[in-house]
């Protein structure tokens, strides 16, 4: 009898809810106005410079998701659905995603967007600002003392 162990990507990949930075709005925009698809063709990159923030990936980069859904929003601008493939780590090298997870962090200023988290004491996660962690920082929501990290 042989007994299959391991196996390939079961499910999809995951999706959250990000952002457009304000150039990626306005090209968005004039996709919209000359009646482009966007949802299922539109890839992203994380900006890591505002909570969820996404923009066009430059040239040749390789992009951290596509936009799956798209809706109109008078804050926002956009409120974007992305299947997201991966990220790019605060030492410059693309990870692919596994999923994301929302964190307290311990005392002091909050971690900066892009940081990676620490295990201290296997009882909570620190954010050192180097690259010996994991993940990347994708949102910090100070008045909680909550994190949203990439994995």
């Amino acid at each position: 009898m042989i007994r299959t162990i391991g196996g390939g990507v079961v499910g999809d990949y995951p999706r959250i809810v990000c952002y457009p930075d304000s150039t990626f709005a306005t090209e968005l925009a004039a996709l919209e106005a000359a009646k482009t698809q966007i949802d299922g063709s539109k890839c992203v990159n994380f900006t890591f410079a505002a909570n969820w923030q996404v923009t066009s990936p430059a040239d040749d980069a390789l992009p951290d998701g596509m936009i799956i859904e798209h809706d109109d929003d008078t804050v926002n601008t956009y409120i974007l659905t992305v299947e997201l493939w991966g990220y790019t780590d605060i030492a410059g090298t693309w990870r692919s995603a596994k999923g994301y997870l929302h964190l307290p962090y311990t005392s002091g200023s909050a971690p900066s967007l892009q940081e990676q988290a620490n295990l201290n004491g296997l009882t909570y996660f620190e954010f050192e600002g180097g690259s010996a962690g994991i993940g990347a920082v994708v949102a910090v929501d100070e008045p909680s003392g909550y994190v949203s990290l990439l994995l």
